[in-house]
């Protein structure tokens, strides 16, 4: 089950209907590796953002901090 209509083709720079990418597996490739490489970029995010998190919260001036997880 997909969440979206459509996904964002990198090589195409634009959006392309699910259709469309059935239609062409080349698109639905550069689709899905861009999906795939934005999430990771994201988890990257959130790991700085919990290190931030945990620097500002804590009462150790030097804390470091391990991604934690977040309940769904």
């Amino acid at each position: 089950d997909l969440r979206s209509k459509s996904y964002f083709v990198e090589s195409a720079a634009e959006y392309v209907a699910i259709p469309d990418l059935i239609a062409d597996p080349e698109l639905l490739d550069d689709a899905r590796r861009f999906m795939r490489r934005k999430g990771i970029e994201c988890l990257a995010e959130a790991d700085r953002l919990d290190a931030l998190y945990a620097a500002v919260t804590s009462s150790d001036p030097v804390a470091t901090c391990k991604p934690q997880e977040v309940p769904a």
